[in-house]
């Protein structure tokens, strides 16, 4: 038996590969052979991830041994045959970089240099990179409980939503109760809810468009959008109307099947 993986990607339009290879196979043959495919060096930091058919994340495949995230079963590519994990002929796979490898919690296995070295690059190294490569990122590694959920909500200047291919984002209600201003991908109900509302959306596949969608946030906030957006949601998102909608959309229904 031969396995067939179509590979797709979200920032180059018409882009196809198809890669054969024995279940058998480690996920980091595999890796190296998507890598060989596109002619990519292998100097990154990557992950497969094993996604549901919304694209949520559920298993981790880890280049290197990783146990930092609790809330995802982890595996390492070395050690991982492709037929452990793939058993649906269409099961969906992401394969990501991490920005930066560094985490305060990853133990490596027990590997003393490998975890100082995730702890170092943490606290030291993060800002240093950061400001070389002219970046304001981040690498924290902890979920946000959601009783701290509100205090972050409400120092934040504007909300992000980054992920794609999701028809609906309770995102962007929150943030709009919490007076921000919303940024994302302008596909699905989500990019025609934020451009009705006024609010930035980009395309996810142009970083200039990404960028300039986070000035305009960045432009709205400092003029008041918050507010705007806080009305909307109060006079369009409230349990009454959005109850009301949903007896008028069963009424409407059930007088269908009764014609029908």
């Amino acid at each position: 038996m031969i396995y067939r993986f179509t590979i797709i990607s979200d920032e180059v339009d018409d882009f196809v590969r198809e890669i054969q290879i024995d279940p058998e196979a480690t996920f980091f043959d595999f890796h190296e052979a998507i890598l060989k495919s596109v002619g990519y060096a292998n100097d990154q930091m990557t992950s497969f991830f094993i996604c549901d058919d919304d694209w949520e994340k559920e298993k981790e495949v880890t280049l290197e041994e990783m146990d930092d995230n609790p809330e995802i079963d982890s595996w390492v590519m070395k050690e991982t045959p492709i037929s452990e994990l793939i058993e649906d002929e269409k099961q969906k796979l992401l394969l990501a970089p991490r920005l930066y490898p560094f985490s305060r919690h990853n133990h490596y296995g027990g590997n003393f240099l490998k975890r100082w070295a995730s702890k170092t690059g943490y606290y030291l190294l993060m800002s240093l990179l950061n400001r070389v490569m002219k970046l304001r990122a981040g690498a924290n590694d902890e979920l946000i409980d959601n009783c701290d959920l509100p205090y972050y909500m409400a120092a934040s200047n504007a909300i992000f939503i980054q992920r794609q291919g999701q028809l609906n984002s309770a995102n962007i209600p929150l943030a709009f109760l919490f007076h921000k201003v919303v940024i994302g991908p302008d596909s699905e109900n989500i990019g025609e809810l934020l451009r009705n509302t006024g609010n930035p959306v980009f395309r996810s596949d142009k970083k200039q468009d990404i960028i300039r969608a986070l000035k305009e946030a960045r432009h709205l906030s400092a003029r008041g959008k918050g507010e705007a957006n806080y009305a909307y949601a109060i006079g369009n998102m409230g349990i009454n109307k959005v109850g009301k909608q949903y007896a008028e959309l069963y009424e409407e229904l059930a007088d269908r099947h009764q014609f029908n």
